[in-house]
């Protein structure tokens, strides 16, 4: 993640640690918000904040969250002006809102492909959008990264002949791989460049004590 200059916000999208909702998280020197508007310091959490320990991350590196459903398309033009007005000139966005449900195909519902699609392909479309049309009304070019997943192209299994079982979220990141494709073409001629990265399986920061296998990291 990178912003050009201590003063250009970088926003993502998260899921915030006290709840499952994605919020959008901007990244500024000068001081450090949570969500809920309060002083906090994250430099005790590195278990959920891993990048607090990089050599690329300032010590006085601030964040600031805004607390939004990526679904809510009112909301999320509202939550990416406010952030434009509060933070200044967004350079750069990374979309990394993503749910799943993992039940067996003959087990999911209605309501569990709204859950999925609501999010992980809508809602990221909602935020790359906001985003874009901010940035092509105020003359500005950006880059904008989105969060796939390599189950978008393979199956994964939890063991021999057992699939895990979500295919919601697999089609939803196949989706998501063909969106970013879509929006590439339509934007680069307005200066945005639209990416996707599909992570795999790796040893994660927040494995327990004893973990000896991998564990999927998107």
């Amino acid at each position: 993640m990178e912003t050009e200059g201590s003063d250009s916000p970088l926003l993502a999208p998260s899921q915030l640690r006290e709840g499952t909702s994605p919020s959008y998280i901007t990244v500024r020197e000068t001081r450090l918000t949570s969500s809920r508007r309060s002083e906090t310091s994250l430099a005790s959490k590195p278990r959920f904040f891993p990048f607090l320990s990089s050599p690329c991350f300032k010590p006085n590196t601030t964040l600031q969250a805004y607390k939004c459903d990526v679904a809510d398309t009112d909301g999320i033009n509202t939550t990416i002006q406010q952030i434009h007005k509060d933070m200044g000139n967004i350079t750069g966005l990374i979309a990394n809102a993503g749910v799943s449900v993992v039940r067996p195909a003959l087990a999911l519902s209605l309501s569990d492909f709204q859950y999925v699609y609501n999010t992980n392909v809508f809602g990221v479309f909602n935020t790359a959008r906001a985003v874009a049309k901010l940035w092509i009304d105020n003359n500005m070019k950006g880059s904008i990264v989105i969060t796939s997943s390599m189950s978008s192209q393979i199956i994964n299994v939890v063991d021999v002949a057992e699939p895990l079982t979500q295919v919601f979220y697999n089609s939803s990141k196949a989706a998501v791989s063909n969106l970013t494709k879509g929006l590439a073409a339509e934007w680069i001629a307005k200066g945005i460049r639209v990416n996707a990265l599909s992570p795999g399986y790796g040893a994660l920061f927040e494995c327990g004590p004893g973990f000896a296998g991998l564990t999927k990291t998107g």
